[in-house]
Order: C-alpha cells, then sequence, then structure tokens
C-alpha cells in the first residue's frame, strides 16, 4: 500500500527540487548569484527536515515523581507484584475494599522500582478506558494532541494513541500504574492492556470480571510486627499502655482497616474526622442496581461474624447473581463456618457503617427481612419446625441475628406486629424475659396508638405480653394482661376477622388463671368457651379454603385446659376422655419435635392418679430428656417435667434418684426463679419428706 505523504513532506520536497534546479541553472534570473547564497539556502532547508524529523518522534513527556510517604509491612505484596510483573502475563491487578492500602502499595512499588523503567505514568481512572488514554494532560506524548478538526473523534484518537505508544513501547520500559479503576467491564480494555508496557492497577472490585488477569488482594496488616511498625511511624507522641490497649480494641472493632488505624494512631482521642464523607465515598463510584443496595441495606445490620448464606437467601430472596456481584464489587466477605456447613456472608464494619448511613436501613426498607425472618421462625420457609420445634442448640444459633434485627429497630412498626411478636417471643423462649418484657409492651404501645383499643390486633399483643410475664413466673402481672387482653377481645365486633381465634385463645388463657386459683367450675367454663371459639374459626377457615393447620393447634391446647380442669376438680375419666379426643384432633405437625410434652405431663398425670407408675415412668423420663433438649435446663417446662419426675420416682420408692431431681430443680429455681416462693417451698418440703 502506498504510503501518503503530508502536505509539509511534500513542500520540502519540492523545496529539494527547487534548490537543485537553482544549482542548475546559476546563470540564469533564478538561479543562485553566489556560492555563500547557495549554503544558505541548503543550511534553511536542512534545519527545516530537521524540524520535521523531529516532529515525527514521539516520545512521553509525562512522567510520574512520588512524593514522600509512609509506607511500613507488606513486603510479601511487593515481591508478589514484582514477580507478577516480570512474567509479563497482563496487568497485575491489586484488589480490595476502599481504605485498605491498594494506592499506596503501588505508590511503594513505583518508589521500589523507578529506575526500572524509563517512565511511569500514574493515572488515575475516571470513566472509560478509551478517555484515560485520549486525556492529553495525564498521558502526554510529544507531537501528538487530540483535536477535533484533525482527528474529528475521540476514538480515531485513542486509536492512534495507542499505536503511538506501542511503538514507544517496543523501544523503551514503561510501568502504567491505573488508579481506582472500579468498573466491570471497558471495551478498550483489551486494546490498553495489550500495549507492551507493565500495567498495575487497583481497584475495588475483583479481577475475575475483566478476564484471566494475575490478582493480588490487599488486607489488614498481618503480623503484630507489622502493627508495632505501622503504629510507631503514624504516632506523633508516646503513647500511654491505656492508649495502646484502646488503640487495639478499636484495630479489632475495624478489622485492622488501614486508613482507620492510620487516622486513630495520629490522635488516639479523636475520631477520623472526614470519616462520614468516606462512608458515603465508598458507594458513590459502584452504580449499585436496586437488589443490590437491598442486599447491602439487609446485610448491614447482620452481626460482624455475618449470616449463612442459605438461611439469608431464604429470609429475603436476594438471588445468587446479587451476591456473586456484590462479592466481586469486594463489598460481601465470605468465608465457610464449618458449624453452619454453609459459607457466611458479612460486610467488613467499616462497609457495614457506611451501608447503614448511605442506605438507612428502616422498619420500611427492610420490612421483607422481617417478614421472611419471621416466615424462617415460623418454619414455613424451612423444614416445618418452628421456633417451639427447635432444639435449645439449634435456636442459640439463630440468636446472634434476633438481637440484630431488633438491635437494628428498636421501635417497632405496628403493621408488622407479628414479625416483631415472633422475635420477641424468640427472646423469651430463650429465657430473656427482661428483654422480651421491654420490647413487647413498646409493642403493645405501638399497636395500640396505630389500630386503637377495640381492634383485635390490640387485644392479641396484651395477650401476648402477658405470655411473656407468664413464662417468666410472673403471675400477678401475667394476669392483669390476661385480663386486659380478653376484655379487649370481647369489645372486638364480631365481623373482624380472625376474631374467633384470638377470643379463643384469650378464653384459653382465662380458664388456666382461674384453675390456678382452684376455681375449676370457672376454669372449665372458660375452656368450654374457648374450644368452642376456636371450632367456630375452624369453620370460618375452611369455608373460606384456608389452611386450618394453625387453628387446629390452638384447639389442641384447649382441650387440654378443659381436661386440666376437669382433672383438678376430681373427675378422672371425663379427663382422661378429653385427652383421648386430643389424641384423636392433634395435626400431625404436633406430634414430633417438643409439642407432644405438655399434652404428655398431662397423660402422666392421669397415670400417677391411676397408680399406674411402671408406665408413668418412661414417659417422665422422655418429657425431661425432650424439655432439657429443646428447651435448655432452666426453662419452667424444663424444671415442670424434673418435678413430675421425681414425683413418679417417689411412687415407685426411687428415692435417691428423686432427691437427684429435687435437688437439680431446687437449684434452678433457686438461680433463676428466686420469687417463685411457693414452688420452692413446695420442692423443699418434698425433699424433706422423701428424706426423713
Amino acid at each position: 500500500m502506498k504510503k501518503t505523504k503530508t502536505y509539509e513532506q511534500e513542500i520540502l520536497e519540492w523545496r529539494w527540487r527547487q534548490l537543485y534546479l537553482r544549482r542548475k541553472y546559476n546563470n540564469t534570473p533564478a538561479g543562485f548569484k553566489s556560492e555563500e547564497q547557495e549554503r544558505l539556502a541548503r543550511s534553511l532547508w536542512e534545519q527545516d527536515v530537521q524540524r520535521f524529523r523531529e516532529g515525527q518522534i514521539y516520545r512521553i513527556l509525562s512522567r510520574y515523581q512520588p512524593s514522600g510517604e509512609i509506607f511500613v509491612g507488606r513486603k510479601d505484596d511487593l515481591e508478589r507484584i514484582h514477580a507478577a510483573l516480570e512474567k509479563k502475563a497482563g496487568p497485575v491487578v491489586l484488589y480490595g475494599m476502599g481504605g485498605i492500602g491498594k494506592s499506596a502499595l503501588a505508590r511503594a512499588y513505583v518508589r521500589q522500582h523507578m529506575e526500572d523503567y524509563d517512565h511511569i505514568l500514574f493515572l488515575s481512572f475516571s470513566s472509560t478506558m478509551q478517555s484515560l488514554l485520549v486525556d492529553d494532560f495525564s498521558v502526554r506524548i510529544s507531537n501528538l494532541q487530540y483535536s477535533a478538526d484533525e482527528y474529528g473523534n475521540q476514538k480515531k484518537y485513542f486509536q492512534i494513541k495507542c499505536r503511538i505508544l506501542r511503538q514507544i513501547a517496543k523501544k523503551e520500559r514503561i510501568l502504567i500504574v491505573i488508579d481506582d479503576c472500579n468498573i466491570k467491564g471497558d471495551k478498550h480494555m483489551q486494546d490498553v492492556f495489550s500495549l507492551p508496557c507493565d500495567f498495575l492497577v487497583t481497584t475495588r472490585r475483583n479481577p475475575i470480571l475483566w478476564g484471566d488477569y494475575p490478582g493480588i488482594e490487599v488486607s489488614r496488616l498481618q503480623t503484630e510486627e507489622e502493627w508495632r511498625t505501622f503504629t510507631d511511624a503514624y504516632r506523633t507522641k508516646e503513647l500511654s499502655p491505656e492508649e495502646m490497649e484502646r488503640i487495639a480494641q478499636y484495630r479489632d472493632m475495624v478489622q485492622g482497616h488501614t486508613l482507620m488505624m492510620q487516622q486513630r494512631i495520629h490522635n488516639p482521642e479523636k475520631e477520623f474526622k472526614g470519616f462520614e464523607d468516606f462512608k458515603r465515598g465508598i458507594f458513590q463510584r459502584f452504580p449499585l442496581k436496586k437488589e443490590e443496595k437491598q442486599a447491602m441495606t439487609y446485610l448491614s445490620i447482620m452481626p460482624v461474624q455475618g449470616i449463612p448464606r442459605t438461611m439469608f437467601q431464604t429470609i429475603t430472596g436476594i438471588g445468587d447473581e446479587v451476591i456473586e456481584q456484590l462479592k466481586n464489587d469486594m463489598f460481601i466477605q465470605t468465608g465457610w463456618d464449618e458449624n453452619w456447613k454453609d459459607s457466611m456472608l458479612s460486610l467488613h464494619p467499616i462497609i457495614a457503617e457506611a451501608a447503614r448511613l448511605v442506605f438507612k436501613p428502616s422498619c420500611l426498607n427492610c420490612g421483607k427481612l422481617l417478614i421472611g425472618l419471621y416466615n424462617y421462625l415460623r418454619g414455613k420457609l424451612t423444614d416445618g419446625r418452628d421456633t417451639w420445634g427447635r432444639t435449645h442448640a439449634e435456636n442459640q444459633r439463630l440468636e446472634p441475628y434476633i438481637y440484630a434485627v431488633i438491635r437494628a429497630f428498636p421501635e417497632p412498626a405496628p403493621w408488622l406486629c407479628e414479625a416483631f411478636d415472633e422475635l420477641y417471643t424468640f427472646y423469651w423462649i430463650q429465657e430473656y424475659f427482661e428483654e422480651a418484657k421491654s420490647y413487647e409492651e413498646k409493642l403493645y404501645r405501638a399497636v395500640c396508638e396505630y389500630y386503637g383499643e377495640s381492634h383485635p390486633m390490640t387485644a392479641w399483643i396484651a395477650l401476648r405480653v402477658a405470655a411473656v410475664y407468664y413464662n417468666s413466673l410472673d403471675f400477678q402481672e401475667a394476669r392483669a394482661w390476661y385480663q386486659k387482653g380478653l376484655t379487649m377481645m370481647q369489645r372486638c365486633p364480631a365481623s373482624v376477622p380472625l376474631r374467633s381465634l384470638y377470643l379463643g385463645q384469650a378464653y384459653h388463657k382465662a380458664a388456666r388463671l382461674y384453675r390456678y386459683d382452684k376455681d375449676y367450675s370457672n376454669g372449665l367454663q372458660m375452656a368450654r368457651r374457648a374450644v368452642a371459639s376456636i371450632e367456630q374459626a375452624i369453620e370460618d377457615a375452611r369455608k373460606h379454603k384456608e389452611d386450618t393447620d394453625r387453628f387446629e393447634r390452638s384447639l389442641t391446647h384447649c382441650l387440654l385446659e378443659e381436661g386440666k380442669n376437669l382433672f383438678s376438680s376430681g373427675e378422672l375419666p371425663e379427663a382422661e376422655a378429653v385427652y383421648r379426643e386430643i389424641q384423636k384432633k392433634m395435626p400431625d405437625s404436633y406430634k414430633k419435635d417438643f409439642y407432644p410434652n405438655e399434652f404428655q405431663c398431662f397423660y402422666i398425670d392421669i397415670l400417677m392418679a391411676k397408680k399406674d407408675y411402671s408406665q408413668a415412668e418412661p414417659l417422665a423420663k422422655e418429657c425431661v430428656e425432650r424439655a432439657v433438649r429443646f428447651r435448655g435446663e432452666s426453662f419452667k417446662d424444663t424444671l415442670s417435667c424434673r418435678e413430675l419426675l421425681a414425683d413418679v420416682y417417689i411412687k415407685l420408692g426411687k428415692v435417691d434418684k428423686a432427691m437427684e431431681e429435687y435437688h437439680i430443680l431446687l437449684g434452678w429455681l433457686q438461680k433463676k426463679y428466686p420469687r417463685q416462693r411457693e414452688w420452692i417451698e413446695r420442692i423443699c418440703r418434698k425433699i424433706i419428706q422423701g428424706e426423713f
């Protein structure tokens, strides 16, 4: 292909031919009049040729001059960078979260290897690879400058500049550092990275997004020696042992985040002034999609150790694609947890704090999380087992997540009252009674203000407050709240949905209180009202083709209360008949896990009354074992089962075994429920009678 000459080349050639003709025809008016005139004309022409030739030579004029800065540690990382660049396998990518020290590491490498290169460019990425390279201020090349008149558009100029850089790089060794390159990809990335230069890139994204490029993850300083050197480098005064201890605690809190540690060591008494701007800036360069923002909002309130991936996705509905993208963006950290047998999703504390600042978690934007957690605890999203149906150890594993969510939303939203009640119920099931009382009463006030007193939801929450007090063995307060809930429920219009269910539950609690007062007649009356109300709720649900499992569970408890009142009033055959009816009506979901315990204890009472102690013994043992497994050693249900087993042992003449159970029971009562004097005194009397 014929090479096109430039206008300047043609002028020079024309002038050369003119010199030749003037010399040839010296004897004409156009010829040279003297040798001196010829030498001068030739000299001027040669100067123009030299200028033209120099104008065709491209040299990189930009040169990075690193400033002095403190840098300690990371010797292994510097060696890994050098080894990777020596392999000439493409760009070496330093990736990690914002503020961890990627750019500082890149600058340290440049300072260490300044003499190895003819040219070093340190470029701050803005939007695209094309705009990065065509910027003549950052990438300045002699005899080359963008002009719309000459090149038309930046695309053409980019191609020409790449070609010229390639020519220069064949003769000279060039290192190009591209800092803060936080993009998912770029159509010109391969064009740039294919230049015969060394590339060192820093990014907050995982380089797996860009292709098969060597990636070096930059994380916290690892050794205590590095931290000591780091502390000595940034401190401005001698630090006292107390200040050093506070700095060590702060280091744990921010997981060794380099920028935060630098600021704290520089002034141990003050928070980083630019922290809010820094936190907001973490997300500015990442155009997160709506679901990605939602995932970050949810994860920002989770405990620092993270949440199992399967559990998180089950609760929130967040898809794999979103999780993987956030992992590649270096927002989400992952790690395997042997206890959960699952990958754990977590946020670095700095990123979590930034997400809370930017996305502002609330009951409104986290409603799906709260409802999902409610359904998870109810067993609707798992194997069907709810909080009562999980073992004590299984519930303990869930405690950090329940606590984290409750802490994130100290003011419960009344329109999510069922979800919040489930969280608070979990608390008292795990024996955090004082906290559960406070939270449940706060929920009652919010619901009462939102719905008013003449609403079944308000009445139902009053019953839930009563349940907390009842299970913490504060029967006096429980009685007041049960009465309040019943009165409110009776005032609700009959047309209100679920009124029959909630009214039946209120009658059931009233029946239990009458039985405790030994008023078995009123207790039986209330229990039968409860049964009638729940049966009406079941009938209504079937008419609307709704699931009746929830109602059938309540019915079995109401029947149980009826049977207990009959038993306590001495009507043993009638009580046993009710027990047989319960066995027929009990849904299959109630015949496993912890649920059979209360019904089995009632049957043991019947067997004891019939003096069938040998049949009662294995059933009582089973109840204790099941209670310990599902509710722990000190829950009231476990203690009631222990007393029942000890009573069976006494009847069988196994006094030593009975004393062992009584003493275990007494120890827990004195430790956990010291105000239960009547129960404590009863156990003491049984111990004395057994010993003598």
